[in-house]
């Protein structure tokens, strides 16, 4: 059951007169990883948060002076970090995204603010709505749509992560915005203690990557929008990085020991611990068993029209350009980072090997990024 709760903690109505208990952030982090295990999850995309030093201008330049004087930011300390070192979605989104480093932390935030005002672009967020930004994450989505419109909006942030809303909650207290933002912990495929029809507008960034039943998300989108409210959505397509993971996979398993570098091995190795590296394992990954095509295929099944989807495909030299970011930072929550991948997967002299032929590509910028974020928009038809 979703548990809401105002930026005072108070247990918040749901329509009917049925009443909430507010959430207890003590046992957040136990409930989340063992009740509900990791289905529900959110993954956000890339660089999430900034670091207290360059949060300031980073919202500042998505409109957030509407909205009053930026207070001091909070930090993972301020927002219990051991809770989100404890939360692989939190830890991912906060921590080893950007790996620590502000340059690329600026970076990804950058393409973030990108992803975030397209998403907004196809809300079409008017004066006096009610919105739901499901997997809120840090609240990007949120804030920048109470920035747009101003102070007649009102945003329910909702995600699986009870860190990430607890971050999300102090920063919206110290940008004066929490009496328009209230705070569900609930995941996309069952929103559960949302009457039908209570949002115009429903919006997710890198959200239904991560669930393993889409069809139901957007059938929970559906039932919970009013008639003629829409969605808008943007979602990465990890697809490509798998299928080329399998096809490593199938190359070294077709003719072992035949010409075959060394160095492929290691790299097959290193993209079967980050992306499904067989056709079962694609089939089974949330993150890999779906294309751009599938999710307008959801969005049709569940009842929606005026179904508009866009695939944006960028390859770039990457963004990583220190040798430590490209140890430290991973592609997304449920990869290990390459850090760890050496340390567990790889000898002494693999690792060595691994390290004289990557590393000075990558600080060369000779190493390609492709990311591929397919938006979608559609309509929950009126009567």
């Amino acid at each position: 059951m979703m548990e809401p709760r105002t930026s005072s903690g108070n247990p918040l109505p749901l329509g009917r007169g049925r009443e909430h208990a507010p959430r207890n952030s003590s046992r957040l982090a136990g409930r989340s990883a063992v009740r509900r295990g990791w289905r529900y999850r959110w993954l956000p995309s890339a660089g999430n948060a900034p670091a207290a030093d360059d949060r300031r201008g980073d919202v500042r330049r998505g409109g957030m002076e509407n909205v009053g004087p930026m207070p001091s930011t909070p930090t993972t300390a301020d927002a219990k970090g051991s809770e989100i070192e404890a939360d692989r979605w939190a830890n991912w989104l906060l921590n080893v995204r950007h790996a620590g480093d502000p340059s690329y932390r600026h970076a990804a935030r950058a393409m973030a603010e990108l992803i975030r005002d397209r998403v907004l672009d196809g809300a079409r967020l008017g004066a006096g709505m009610a919105v739901a930004d499901v997997g809120s994450g840090d609240g990007l989505i949120a804030f920048g749509a109470i920035a747009r419109v101003g102070p007649t909006l009102r945003v329910h942030l909702i995600d699986v992560s009870g860190p990430l809303l607890s971050y999300a909650e102090q920063l919206a207290n110290e940008l004066g915005v929490a009496s328009q933002c209230t705070f569900f912990e609930g995941g996309a495929e069952k929103l559960s203690g949302m009457d039908d029809g209570r949002f115009d507008v429903v919006m997710t960034r890198a959200v239904l990557a991560y669930v393993a039943n889409k069809a139901a998300a957007l059938r929970e989108f559906h039932r919970v929008l009013k008639p003629g409210g829409r969605i808008s959505i943007a979602e990465p397509i990890f697809r490509d990085q798998a299928i080329e993971a399998v096809a490593l996979t199938r190359t070294l398993g077709a003719a072992p020991g035949e010409g075959k570098s060394d160095f492929l091995r290691l790299l097959q190795r290193w993209k079967a611990a980050q992306f499904p590296s067989t056709e079962e394992e694609m089939r089974l990954s949330p993150i890999a068993n779906y294309s751009e095509r599938d999710l307008i295929r959801f969005a049709h099944e569940a009842g929606f029209v005026d179904i508009h989807l866009e695939l944006h495909v960028d390859v770039r030299p990457s963004s990583v350009t220190t040798w430590e970011v490209f140890l430290g930072a991973s592609p997304h929550p449920l990869a290990p980072t390459l850090r760890t991948i050496l340390a567990q997967q790889f000898s002494e002299q693999e690792r060595a090997l691994f390290e004289e032929t990557m590393r000075p590509l990558v600080e060369s910028r000779k190493v390609l990024e492709t990311d591929a974020i397919a938006y979608l928009t559609a309509v929950r038809p009126a009567p």
